[in-house]
């Protein structure tokens, strides 16, 4: 190894105390390197043993509710269950309809403009070229978006007169075709 200068504690001189040298760090660190990672092994051991050891507590309550139906008959309840949920399916059919009409989808389609859309209207030129020549562009875009519209929306009751609408995979909100 190299001689040490005995200009101050350690060995460094008057000039060379600001300079740093990784070399020699690297050294000191191989050097002592189980000092360096014994410490982390046995913190690392007692946490690991710690944590092992300590489990959760969980617990855990449930209350059941019992009521008393002994009213009518168990054909009255089948009965009504029955009148209530056709009354349902009724109301859905209902509502279906109405959500799914040509007149209030054009109404959506007219408010939101999604006819003025460049790329629709250039599906629905080509579609007018091709099969319907006797209709106008700004038709057949209406009808093409009607019909995408109708393939992407849902309609399903929640019992009573809870109804849920839903547009399946819209990737843009102004263009839900």
């Amino acid at each position: 190894m190299g001689e040490r200068s005995s200009g101050g504690p350690g060995g460094v001189g008057a000039g060379e105390g600001l300079h740093f040298d990784p070399q020699r760090l690297w050294q000191i660190v191989r050097r002592r390197r189980f000092y360096l990672i014994l410490p982390v092994l046995v913190i690392g051991a007692i946490l690991g043993a710690g944590v092992s050891t300590i489990t959760p507590v969980y617990t855990s309550s449930v209350r059941i509710l019992l009521e008393d139906r002994s009213t009518g008959t168990d054909m009255d309840k089948v009965m009504t269950q029955e009148a209530r949920r056709v009354r349902d399916l009724e109301n859905l059919v209902m509502v279906r309809e109405t959500l799914m009409s040509q007149e209030l989808l054009v109404r959506i389609i007219r408010n939101l403009r999604l006819r003025e859309d460049p790329v629709l209207l250039e599906q629905a030129r080509l579609l007018q070229q091709e099969k319907l020549p006797d209709q106008t562009v700004s038709l057949v875009a209406e009808r093409l978006l009607v019909q995408r519209l109708r393939r992407k929306m849902y309609v399903g009751g929640q019992g009573g007169n809870l109804f849920i609408l839903s547009l399946i995979h819209i990737s843009e909100p102004t263009r839900p075709y």
